[in-house]
């Protein structure tokens, strides 16, 4: 009787510890896919973060080319109208730097730096100086030009005494002036030599 219970103790214990092993086992198969599970959302949440990673890339770039854009057509409107523009995009800055030494237009952005500002003011207003002294010179240059008409025209009303030449002469004197009607001083000036 005594073996028969140590028999059926012992296969008790055996069915026991069997089962503890399947239980361990199955536990760790669980375990087993509940990490691959997770292994594959890790993979997944990277997908998807490099996936939007580069949609971000793709519209930063798409954002890009429509600055570059922008800022061609500004270019194009500021040597048509020599004026301030304001962009205020931060990411172009340098290239905005590169446009500014290349073209006279200021490029004033809101968060730059006060230092960039005057530069730009600096170089527009040398080249509105530069302009302006041409603008002189071809003024002095027309002036001259007129002064020397004028001196050629008059020697000719000077030698005739008779009355029918002057007024022809004074006719002649009085066409460059049509041409040019920047100078109404000079025909102020010339018309008593004339008489």
């Amino acid at each position: 009787m005594m073996m028969m219970m140590v028999v059926m103790m012992m296969m008790m214990m055996m069915m026991m510890m069997m089962m503890m092993m399947v239980m361990v086992m199955v536990v760790m198969v669980v375990m087993m896919m509940m990490v691959m599970v997770m292994v594959m959302m890790m993979m997944m949440m990277v997908m998807m973060m490099m996936m939007v990673v580069m949609m971000v890339m793709m519209v930063m770039v798409v954002m890009m080319m429509v600055v570059v854009m922008m800022m061609v057509m500004m270019l194009v409107m500021v040597m048509m109208m020599v004026m301030m523009v304001m962009v205020v995009m931060m990411m172009i800055m340098m290239m905005v730097v590169m446009v500014m030494m290349m073209v006279m237009m200021v490029m004033v952005m809101v968060v730059m730096m006060m230092m960039m500002m005057m530069m730009m003011l600096v170089m527009v207003m040398v080249m509105m100086m530069m302009m302006m002294m041409m603008m002189v010179m071809m003024m002095i240059m027309m002036m001259m030009m007129m002064m020397m008409i004028r001196r050629e025209g008059n020697p000719s009303q000077d030698e005739s005494p008779s009355s029918d030449p002057i007024t022809e002469t004074r006719t002649q004197s009085t066409s460059p002036l049509v041409h040019q009607s920047t100078s109404p001083p000079f025909h102020q000036s010339t018309s008593p030599i004339v008489h």
